[in-house]
C-alpha cells in the first residue's frame, strides 16, 4: 500500500502564511514522522506554538530542532523568543550574547537582544543594540519606533525625534509614530511641533486616548489649561477608565480655579483607584485652596499612608499646617520632606513661608530664593543682564538695579529698601511699574527710577525687590512702622478740592473701603470679601470711599443701592491719586491688596 503524498517543506510554509495554522501544523508533523531528523520541521512546528500561545511547547520542538543543527541562528532566535514569552529574559539573553557572536549581521538577533534587554530594564544597553538593528536595517519599522521610545524614556530626545520622524516619512498615516516624534519634540522644547504631531495622531486615529493625554499635558505645561480640559475630555469621552486622566484633568480645572469641578474630577480618579495616593494629594490641595484645611489634612494623612515617602504630600501638608498656624507640626513635615529630598524647592519654598510667619527672618527668606524653581518650574528671574547681589559683596561705589518681581503691592512694600541699599555706597537705580512712578517718584535713597529699563544708568549689580530683605539681613527687629511714602502734594490738592465739591456734609467721617483685589491673583477667594458684607456697614451715617478704580459687573445692582458709597473709578489713574484719596479719610478699610 503506497504512502500518502507528503506535501513538501515549501507548501507546509505557504500553508501558514496563509494563515491555515492547522493544515500547517499537521504537514510539518507529518513531515516529522516520516522524517525524525528534519530539523526545519521542528523549528516550524515550534514557531506555530509559539503563535498559538504555547511557548513551552514551542521550546520544546526548538530543543528538538537543535539537538539536530545546534548552530542554526534562525531555531536559536525563536527559543529565545519563547523563552522571553514565559518571562525567562536572563536565560534568553544569554542565549542570544551568544548569538550575536555567531551572527553579528543578522538584525533580527539585535533586535531581539535589545527586547530581552528592555524587560529587564537595561535600557541603555537595550538603545545600543536598537542603534546595531538600524545599522543593519535602516528602515525597520518596529524598530524605528522601539529605538525612538526607548529613548524618549531616556531623554535622549534629540536620537528619538531622528527614529521617529524617519518613522512617520515611511508610514505617513502611523498615529503611534506622530505621537511618538510629539513626544520627543516635546522633550526638545518645540512645543508648538510637538502639539502639531499630537493632533496629526488624533485626526489619523480619534480613538488614541494616550495621544489626548499626551495633548493635555502637554497644553498643561504651556499654561493653556482652558484647553487641557478640553484634551483631557476627549481622552475620557474614548476611556473613561483611567485614573491618571481623572487626576490631570483635575489638577487643570484646579488651576482655573473650577474648583467644585476639580474635586469631582480628583473623587472620580479615586473611585477608579481608591490607592491612588497622587490623586488624594491633589484633592488635598483643592480643598486647601478653598479654605477647607481640614478635609485638605485628611487627604494629605491618606497619601501619606499610601506612600510613606511622598514629598509633596508632606510638603502640602506643612503648608496647611502653615495656614492653621501649626507651625511646629508644619516644620516637622518640611524637616521629613527634606530628608527624603534634599534638593526639592517647593518643600523649601513652603518651608520658607512658614519660618517667616513664625518670625525665623534670617532662615525664612534665604529659603525663599527657592520661589525662581519651585514645583520643579525655573521661572524667569529677569536679570537684565547683570550679576545678583544678596548682599555678599561690597556695592560701594557701583550701581545697583533694584526692579519690581511680583504685585504692586509687594513693590510697595519692599521699596523702602531703597534706602538701606543708598546707604551702603551704592547708586540706586529702580525699575517699576508705569502706574507707580508718581507715587515713587522721591523716594528716598533712589538716584534713579523709571518704568523702562533703557531710560536708567547702566548697572553694575541687580537684585529683585523681593530678595532685599535677605540682602539687608533683616531680623524682626529692624521691621519699623515709621511711612516712607507720601501723595504728592499736587495730588492731595486735586482729591482735596474733589472731595470738597462732592460732599454734602464734609464733617462726617470719611472711610475708605477696598473689598476686593486682582481677582486674577491664585488667593483672590482668601483675600477678597464680597460687597455684599458690607452692606450693613455701609448704611451708618459716614462717607464711604471706594478706594477701587474697577468695578465687578455682578456688584453694579448692590452698589446702586449704597448712596453714602462714592466711587471714583475712572479718576484713581494712579497709585498717588490712590494714596492722595487715602490721606483724606480718617478710617481705612481694606483688605489684603496693595492699598
Amino acid at each position: 500500500m503506497s504512502q500518502p503524498t507528503l506535501i513538501s517543506f515549501d507548501q507546509a510554509v505557504r500553508l501558514l502564511d496563509q494563515g491555515k495554522d492547522e493544515q500547517a501544523r499537521n504537514a510539518f508533523s507529518d513531515r516529522i514522522a516520516r522524517d525524525a531528523s528534519d530539523w526545519q520541521s521542528l523549528m516550524m512546528l515550534g514557531i506555530i506554538a509559539g503563535k498559538q500561545g504555547d511557548p513551552t511547547l514551542a521550546i520544546t520542538f526548538f530543543d528538538r530542532a537543535l539537538a539536530i543543527h545546534p548552530r542554526h541562528v534562525d531555531t536559536l532566535c525563536n527559543r529565545a523568543n519563547a523563552l522571553m514569552l514565559l518571562n525567562r529574559h536572563e536565560e534568553a539573553l544569554t542565549s542570544l550574547n551568544e548569538l550575536v557572536v555567531m551572527a553579528p549581521d543578522n538584525s533580527s538577533v539585535w533586535g531581539n537582544k535589545a527586547a530581552a534587554l528592555q524587560a529587564l530594564a537595561r535600557l541603555p544597553e537595550a538603545v545600543d543594540c536598537f542603534v546595531q538593528v538600524l545599522e543593519l536595517a535602516p528602515d525597520n519599522l518596529d524598530f524605528l519606533f522601539r529605538h525612538g521610545m526607548a529613548c524618549v524614556t531616556l531623554k535622549q530626545y534629540a536620537d528619538a525625534e531622528e527614529s521617529l520622524r524617519r518613522l512617520t516619512t515611511l508610514t505617513p498615516t502611523n498615529p503611534l509614530a506622530y505621537h511618538g516624534l510629539g513626544l520627543a519634540l516635546q522633550g526638545l522644547d518645540l512645543l508648538d511641533a510637538a502639539l502639531a504631531c499630537f493632533d496629526r495622531a488624533s485626526a489619523i486615529n480619534p480613538t488614541q486616548t494616550d495621544t489626548y493625554f499626551a495633548c493635555g499635558n502637554l497644553l498643561m505645561s504651556m499654561s493653556r489649561h482652558e484647553e487641557a480640559v478640553l484634551s483631557y475630555d476627549a481622552a475620557i469621552r474614548v476611556d473613561s477608565k483611567v485614573p491618571e486622566i481623572h487626576n490631570n484633568r483635575g489638577v487643570a480645572l484646579r488651576t482655573l480655579r473650577r474648583e467644585s469641578e476639580s474635586l469631582a474630577a480628583f473623587e472620580m480618579a479615586l473611585d477608579l483607584r481608591p490607592d491612588y495616593a497622587g490623586a488624594h494629594n491633589n484633592r488635598g490641595v483643592a480643598f486647601r485652596q478653598l479654605g477647607r484645611l481640614h478635609e485638605a489634612l485628611e487627604c494629605y494623612d491618606r497619601a501619606l499612608e499610601l506612600l510613606p515617602d511622598f514629598v509633596s504630600a508632606l510638603s502640602n501638608r506643612g503648608a496647611a499646617l502653615t495656614n492653621l498656624n501649626r507651625i511646629d507640626e508644619a516644620l516637622q513635615c518640611f524637616s521629613q520632606a527634606h530628608k527624603l529630598s534634599p534638593q526639592q524647592d517647593d518643600v523649601t519654598y513652603n518651608e520658607s513661608l512658614c519660618l517667616l510667619l513664625k518670625g525665623d527672618f534670617e532662615r525664612g527668606f534665604q529659603q525663599y530664593e527657592a520661589r525662581w524653581t519651585q514645583n520643579g518650574v525655573t521661572k524667569i528671574n529677569e536679570t537684565h543682564g547683570k550679576p545678583l547681589w544678596l548682599g555678599m559683596s561690597d556695592i560701594k561705589g557701583k550701581t545697583i538695579l533694584l526692579h519690581a518681581e511680583q504685585g504692586y503691592g509687594d513693590t510697595l512694600q519692599f521699596c523702602r529698601y531703597a534706602k538701606q541699599v543708598a546707604a551702603m555706597g551704592a547708586r540706586v537705580a529702580m525699575y517699576v511699574p508705569s502706574s507707580l512712578l508718581p507715587l515713587l517718584d522721591g523716594l528716598t535713597g533712589v538716584d534713579a527710577m523709571s518704568d523702562q529699563i533703557t531710560k536708567l544708568p547702566p548697572a553694575d549689580v541687580q537684585c529683585p525687590l523681593l530678595s532685599l530683605p535677605l540682602a539687608c539681613k533683616t531680623r524682626l527687629t529692624d521691621v519699623s512702622g515709621v511711612a516712607y511714602l507720601q501723595a504728592p502734594p499736587r495730588y492731595i490738592d486735586t482729591w482735596t478740592e474733589r472731595l470738597d465739591v462732592q460732599l454734602d456734609k464734609p464733617t462726617r467721617p470719611r472711610v475708605g473701603v477696598m473689598w476686593s483685589g486682582n481677582s486674577a491673583h491664585r488667593n483672590d477667594m482668601h483675600r477678597s470679601i464680597p460687597l455684599a458684607q458690607f452692606r450693613q456697614i455701609l448704611s451708618l451715617d459716614v462717607d464711604f470711599f471706594s478706594l477701587q478704580n474697577f468695578t465687578h459687573e455682578a456688584e453694579l445692582p448692590l452698589l446702586a443701592q449704597c448712596k453714602n458709597l462714592l466711587r471714583f473709578d475712572d479718576l484713581l489713574k494712579n497709585f498717588a491719586d490712590t494714596a492722595a484719596l487715602i490721606s483724606a479719610m480718617d478710617m481705612v478699610i481694606t483688605v489684603d491688596t496693595s492699598v
